[in-house]
Protein backbone atom coordinates (compact mmCIF):
# COMPACT_ATOMS: atom_id res chain seq x y z
CA UNK A 1 0.00 0.00 0.00
CA UNK A 2 2.87 2.34 0.72
CA UNK A 3 4.12 2.12 -2.85
CA UNK A 4 0.84 3.67 -4.05
CA UNK A 5 1.54 6.80 -2.03
CA UNK A 6 5.06 6.93 -3.42
CA UNK A 7 3.65 6.92 -6.96
CA UNK A 8 0.97 9.49 -6.18
CA UNK A 9 3.04 12.30 -4.76
CA UNK A 10 1.90 15.87 -5.25
CA UNK A 11 -0.76 16.81 -7.76
CA UNK A 12 -1.72 13.27 -8.76
CA UNK A 13 -2.90 12.61 -5.22
CA UNK A 14 -5.51 15.40 -5.45
CA UNK A 15 -7.30 13.64 -8.29
CA UNK A 16 -7.53 10.37 -6.40
CA UNK A 17 -8.76 12.09 -3.24
CA UNK A 18 -11.41 13.90 -5.30
CA UNK A 19 -12.47 10.59 -6.86
CA UNK A 20 -12.68 8.99 -3.42
CA UNK A 21 -14.83 11.85 -2.12
CA UNK A 22 -17.19 11.50 -5.06
CA UNK A 23 -17.54 7.76 -4.50
CA UNK A 24 -18.06 8.24 -0.75
CA UNK A 25 -20.63 10.97 -1.34
CA UNK A 26 -22.59 8.86 -3.78
CA UNK A 27 -22.55 5.91 -1.39
CA UNK A 28 -23.80 8.08 1.48
CA UNK A 29 -26.61 9.57 -0.62
CA UNK A 30 -27.74 6.12 -1.80
CA UNK A 31 -27.71 4.63 1.69
CA UNK A 32 -31.46 5.05 2.07
CA UNK A 33 -34.44 6.07 -0.03
CA UNK A 34 -35.10 9.49 1.46
CA UNK A 35 -33.18 12.66 0.63
CA UNK A 36 -32.91 14.06 4.14
CA UNK A 37 -30.74 13.38 7.13
CA UNK A 38 -27.10 13.46 8.03
CA UNK A 39 -26.13 10.76 5.55
CA UNK A 40 -27.47 12.80 2.63
CA UNK A 41 -25.90 15.99 4.01
CA UNK A 42 -22.54 14.22 4.32
CA UNK A 43 -22.92 12.87 0.79
CA UNK A 44 -23.68 16.32 -0.58
CA UNK A 45 -20.71 17.75 1.27
CA UNK A 46 -18.33 15.11 -0.12
CA UNK A 47 -19.62 15.53 -3.66
CA UNK A 48 -19.36 19.33 -3.50
CA UNK A 49 -15.85 19.24 -2.04
CA UNK A 50 -14.46 16.84 -4.66
CA UNK A 51 -13.95 19.50 -7.38
CA UNK A 52 -12.44 21.81 -4.78
CA UNK A 53 -9.82 19.22 -3.86
CA UNK A 54 -9.09 18.67 -7.54
CA UNK A 55 -8.68 22.44 -7.99
CA UNK A 56 -5.94 22.48 -5.34
CA UNK A 57 -3.65 21.03 -7.99
CA UNK A 58 -3.60 24.30 -9.93
CA UNK A 59 -4.29 27.26 -7.65
CA UNK A 60 -4.41 27.04 -3.89
CA UNK A 61 -5.96 30.49 -3.27
CA UNK A 62 -8.82 29.98 -5.70
CA UNK A 63 -9.50 26.49 -4.37
CA UNK A 64 -9.57 27.72 -0.78
CA UNK A 65 -12.11 30.46 -1.61
CA UNK A 66 -14.20 27.98 -3.58
CA UNK A 67 -14.09 25.50 -0.71
CA UNK A 68 -15.18 28.06 1.85
CA UNK A 69 -18.06 29.27 -0.33
CA UNK A 70 -19.17 25.70 -1.02
CA UNK A 71 -19.16 24.72 2.63
CA UNK A 72 -20.93 27.95 3.64
CA UNK A 73 -23.67 27.52 1.04
CA UNK A 74 -24.20 23.86 1.89
CA UNK A 75 -24.41 24.47 5.62
CA UNK A 76 -26.79 27.41 5.07
CA UNK A 77 -29.06 25.27 2.92
CA UNK A 78 -29.00 22.47 5.50
CA UNK A 79 -29.81 24.75 8.42
CA UNK A 80 -32.59 26.68 6.70
CA UNK A 81 -35.95 24.91 6.69
CA UNK A 82 -37.48 24.08 3.32
CA UNK A 83 -40.27 26.39 2.25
Amino acid sequence: MEWIFNLLKGPALYGFVALGLTKLGTWLKNKDTNTTGTDDFGGDLCIKLAPVIAALEDNHDTALKKALKTVRDLIDSYLQPAT
